[in-house]
Parts: C-alpha cells; structure tokens; sequence
C-alpha cells in the first residue's frame, strides 16, 4: 500500500483511540480523560505554513501564484495591508469569513461571512483604513486541491511598515508555524530588519524556505540572492546547503495561469519553487502533526503502566509496607486537597508574581514612551520648520513606529519569558509532574515475583518531547509556555468554519494586542503643514495614544493568561487527586485480599500489564515510523491555465519570449 500521510495520520488517531478504549476498560477514568483531550487537539492540528516578511516584498502574490488563485485571495494592494492576518485552507465548497472584535457577542467576537470579492473591504488598508472594522482575522476554506492534503496558508502582515502592529502580529504567528516562507524581492538585499526578525523567527521554526521574488524586474537577482544567502549565514545556524533562497517571478506565474504561455511558467521560477514547498511539507508534517500527539498518549499509558506494576509489586510486600504506602498516598491527598482551595498558597503567589509582571510591563511602557518623546523631539530639533513637509514628518513617523516594533516584541518576550518562570514555579512548588507511583513503591522493600512486570524506560520520542516541553530559558521558554495555554497565537484550525475563537486558548496572548487599536498614523495628516506646533501637537497626541493603548491590552492579556494558568493548574490538581484516590483504593483491595485470592489478582495485574505493554510497543512502533516516514513522491499540483489560440501557443517556441512581463 502506498505510504501516505494520510495512512499514518489515521493509523496514529486509531491507536489513540484503542489507548482511550484500554484506559477506559482499565478503569482509569482521568487517564481516559486526557487522552479524549489529546485526540481532540491531534484532530485540530494542520501543517501551518506562514509566510512572512517586509511590507511590499510581494508575500500575498507569491501565495496567490503558489496556490493558482487568478482570482484574488491574498489581497494585492499598493497601499501598505493593515494588521489582519488572512488564513487560507482547504474546504470542498467556497466559505469566506471575517472575525470581528465584538465586545458585545458572548466570547468577545462575531463572524461575518462575505464574499471573495468582499476581502480587500476587510483586509487591505484601503478597504479598511486602520482596520477600523476591528477585523482579528480572516478565515478562507476554499476547493483548492493544492490545500486537500491538509496544509494551512497564513499570510501575515508585513513587519518594518509604518504601522507597528503587524510586527506583532506576525510575530504571535510564529510559535505555530511547523514551515516559514520567508519572503525577500530582488529589488535590494536583506535589510537588518528583516534579518533580526528571521533571527527571531528561527527560534521559533527552524523549517525556512527562502522566496526572492520580482526576479523579472531586476537582471542582476542572482546577485542579490548571492547577498542574501550570505547575510543570512551570518545570523542564523543554518548550514549553507539548507538556505534555499528561490527567485521567482509571481506575477509571470499568474501571467502562465490567466494567458497559458508555458515559458511564463518555465521562467517564472515556480516550478523548482512549487517542489521545494511541497516536498518540504511532506517530509516534515509528520513529525509536526502526529508525533506530538502520539508521545503525549504514550506519556499517559506509562502513567497507567506504572501504577499496574506498582500494585503487583506491593502484593509481593507484607501489609504494613502496604499499609504505609496508603498513608502517604492520603498525606498526598491531604495536600492537593489545600492545593485545591482558593485561598490555596500557589494562588496567592501567582497572583502576586502576576501583579510584579504588570507593574513591570506598565514601567517598560512609560519608559518606551518617553524614549519615543524624545527620538521625536530630537528629529524635531534638527529639522525645524522642514518637519512641516510630509515627506519629512513620514520619515519620522516610520523611525518611530520601527523603534514601537523593537520595543513591543521585546517586551512581549520579557512577559513571556517572566511567565515561563512563573510557571516552572508554580510546577515545582505543586510538585504535580512527580509520579507518585514509582516514587513511593521504589522506596518499599519487596521480592519481585516477576521479573517481566517492571518499571518502563522512556524512549527515546518520550524523551525528546519531553525536554521539549520542559520550561527552560536555555532552550527558548517562550515557545514552551504552549504546552500550558494551548498556542501563542491562541486561534484554532478545522472543525468549522473559521474554527477561531477570541479567547479560547487565550486568544491573543501578547501577540497582536500590545499597541492594538488605531494605527500609529491616524493622527497625522497626509498633507503638508504649515504650523510646527500643530505637528508636534499630532505627534505628541499619537505617541500619548499608542502609550495609553499598549498598557490597557496588555494589562487586558496578562489579566487572560492568568486566569488561564490558574484554571490549568486548578484542573491538574482536580485530576492528580482524583488520581491519587483511585490508588489508594485499589491498594486498600490489595491489603484486605485473602491469601487464595493473591495468585488471581497477580493474574489479573499480569493481563493489563501485558495489554497496557502491547499498546505501548504499538505506539513506539508507530513513533518509529513517523521518524523515519519518507512520503511517496509528491506529485506537482496540476496546473490547468486559461485555454489559448493556436497561433498563441506557437510563440511558446520563440527564444525571445522569456515569460516576464
């Protein structure tokens, strides 16, 4: 049978489904719970391939031309895209919907649907000045058959713009991202924002293709993909041999696509261009869709396998051992019990540390704005009565609004790395990773009746994951919060239209609400001024506004993702206790068992074993087959263009047609 992707996708939902069926059939209901949640989540889960980049680099008519839309669903504008991220998957009829920041609706947003031709109203900055609409996104299913197998398209704003809002954004996308394109044009070299923001992006996915696009505008692009390669070598750990920087030509593709000449599409570079996305999919989405998933049910089937081999190792002890063990285990209970209430000490402290976090954010804040105060004043200073002119103030305008962008992501990256911290406290403090299992049984003496009913090793995926999913600020903490609050970017894929909820895993956790509202140019004039104080009054208003606007949403989203850690923390502890009990239940049945009836629970005991032990060797069979997954062929995505006359055709042949326009 062919190997595809889809074949390991449903074979690894498949057995976690048997692992739900055995856990449940066990009798171990919070173990059963979790993997429900699992499946849940792997059923969500796409390859998101996010492409990012400068404004104006040409990100939304590489996708348009990738993806063989001739009729719009990137939005091409002259003007600069405002902060709406526009998500394109797959659906078998055409379904089109804006998410829209509403106060009023029940979970702070409502969905409008609008029509294909209704995007550029939402998304582009002249459609939609500001974003005044407050759109938070936009979600398109389409029937695309380059979308069937499962890829989502994310097309972001543009970072380095005049509005510092899409590098955030973009930014809050990253985390997700399992394949970045990343987009440059052959019209001048990397600038060194787009170099710190793929140093950035790196961290967060180091799975980077490398577009150069508008090659049929500059003779010379080789020479500025030779630039390019060099200076991203300089930044990054990336071998040489993995910078894959293509030039291509989108608008000669979309040209092949509407006219058919088929040396647009040649010349176009789209072909090498087209392989290098699709192979790159398939290779990787293996390991970032499913392995995840099937670790994290493997984690849970150990959690039963332990306590299997705990109860068998405990009837090969006296009672008192036994008798011991149930003590500690209610001391246990004991304390997730005042864990469990809401004057509970863990809460007080995280409530505490969170009030640090915001005193912090609010300072930095001030302290940004002051700074932007004073880069205004200063370039005030020195142009005088210049500031006046439009095209002095613009310039102004952009050194300040880069200068909000740094500041913002390094802020967001100072909260979140506070919160990683936090969070590792609070896990130690609660002490709710420990396996209480093996840790008190291993300290009972007792005589092994079987050698084979013993304590698992992890393997080596479990192991990986694991360190992973651990918070380390050695490793990038931020990424790793995700493994608690569900996603950075907080927006969930499938299960409907849109299938985006403001709020659900936590919303917009930074990402997209540190200087959210009106864009930093409102309040400037496109036209020259004649009065210095005026502009100065304008200027001083903005940088006033922008100030007041990142300290409320931030507040607003350290305030979310407390509540949200608090409630997980509340469940684990719910869980851990129901857990405990439920040992302590079953070592109480072990205690008062007669003599006669110990072979029969060995018995017993052995038979979940060995059906807990084979579910596991399925598992770590299928992990082995997801690292070493190698997708058949992929198979370019047919390319139907718009039908040509004859005596078109012919011209394919001339040597002179070089397919650009």
């Amino acid at each position: 049978m062919e190997n595809t992707f889809f074949r390991l996708k449903n074979d690894a939902r498949k057995l976690m489904l048997e692992s739900g069926k055995l856990a449940e059939a066990l009798k171990y209901d919070t173990s059963k719970e979790r993997i429900d949640d699992i499946i849940k989540e792997f059923d969500k889960k796409d390859m998101m391939v996010v492409a990012v980049g400068e404004a104006r680099r040409g990100k939304s008519s590489l996708l348009n031309a990738l993806l063989n839309e001739t009729e719009t669903i990137f939005p091409v504008d002259l003007n600069v895209c405002t902060n709406v991220v526009t998500i394109v998957r797959y659906s078998e009829t055409e379904q089109i919907s804006a998410l829209i920041n509403d106060p009023s609706a029940p979970d702070g947003s409502r969905i409008e649907r609008i029509t294909r031709q209704q995007i550029s109203e939402y998304v582009s900055e002249q459609g939609n000045p500001n974003n005044y609409k407050d759109v938070q996104c936009l979600d398109v299913a389409i029937p695309n058959e380059a979308l069937k197998d499962g890829a989502v398209f994310v097309d972001t704003p543009g970072v380095g713009s005049l509005n510092p809002i899409h590098a955030e954004v973009t930014y809050s996308f990253l985390p997700n991202a399992d394949l970045i394109i990343f987009v440059t044009d052959s019209l001048s070299g990397m600038t060194e924002t787009e170099l710190k923001f793929l140093e950035r992006g790196y961290k967060s996915c180091p799975n980077i293709v490398f577009a150069l696009t508008k090659k049929d505008l500059n003779v010379d692009y080789q020479e500025i993909a030779n630039d390019n390669k060099a200076k991203i070598k300089s930044k990054i750990s990336m071998e040489e041999e993995d910078i894959k920087i293509l030039p291509v030509s989108s608008m000669a593709k979309l040209r092949y696509l509407s006219k058919g000449n088929k040396s647009m599409y040649k010349n176009s570079g789209f072909i090498e261009f087209e392989k290098t996305i699709w192979d790159t999919i398939a290779k990787t989405r293996a390991k970032s869709v499913i392995l995840p998933f099937i670790v994290e049910t493997e984690q849970e089937l150990n959690k039963i396998s332990n306590n299997i081999v705990a109860q068998h190792k405990l009837l090969s002890s006296d009672k008192e051992n036994t008798g011991k063990l149930i003590e500690k285990l209610q001391k246990e209970i004991d304390k997730l019990q005042q864990f469990d209430d809401e004057s509970a000490e863990w809460r007080t402290r995280l409530n505490l540390s969170y009030m640090d976090i915001s005193n912090d954010a609010t300072d930095k804040i001030q302290k940004i704005g002051n700074q932007t105060k004073k880069i205004y004043m200063d370039a005030s200073n020195q142009l005088g009565v210049k500031i006046c002119k439009a095209q002095n103030y613009t310039q102004v305008l952009q050194m300040i609004n880069q200068y909000l962008s740094e500041c913002t992501i390094s802020l967001r990256d100072d909260i979140l790395y506070a919160f990683a911290e936090l969070i590792e406290r609070t896990n130690m403090s609660l002490g709710l990773d420990i396996d209480i299992d093996k840790k008190f049984v291993d300290r009972i003496q007792f005589v092994s009746e079987d050698p084979e009913i013993r304590f698992r090793k992890k393997t080596v995926s479990e192991q990986v994951i694991s360190r992973g999913r651990t918070i380390s600020l050695n490793t990038g903490g931020i990424t790793t919060i995700t493994s608690i609050i569900g996603g950075i970017a907080g927006f969930i894929f499938g299960g409907g239209p849109v299938g985006i909820t403001a709020g659900t895993n936590l919303g917009a956790v930074i990402g997209a609400v540190i200087g959210a509202g009106n864009a930093a140019t409102v309040l400037i004039s496109r036209h020259d001024m004649t009065d210095v104080s005026a502009v100065n009054t304008a200027f001083n208003q903005m940088i006033s506004s922008q100030t007041t606007s990142m300290t409320k949403n931030v507040n607003r989203a350290l305030a979310e993702l407390k509540e949200s850690l608090i409630s997980d923390f509340a469940k684990k502890i719910r869980m851990r206790k129901t857990e405990t009990q439920q040992n302590i239940n079953r070592s109480r049945e072990n205690i008062n068992l007669k003599k006669n009836e110990i072979p029969q629970k060995r018995a017993a005991l052995k038979e979940q074993n060995d059906r807990i032990n084979a579910q596991l060797n399925a598992i770590i069979k299928m992990e082995k087959a997801i690292e070493t997954f190698s997708p058949a062929p992929v198979k370019q995505i047919p390319v139907i263009p718009a039908p040509r006359a004859e005596e078109e055709e012919k011209k394919d042949n001339d040597p002179i047609d070089y397919g650009f326009i």
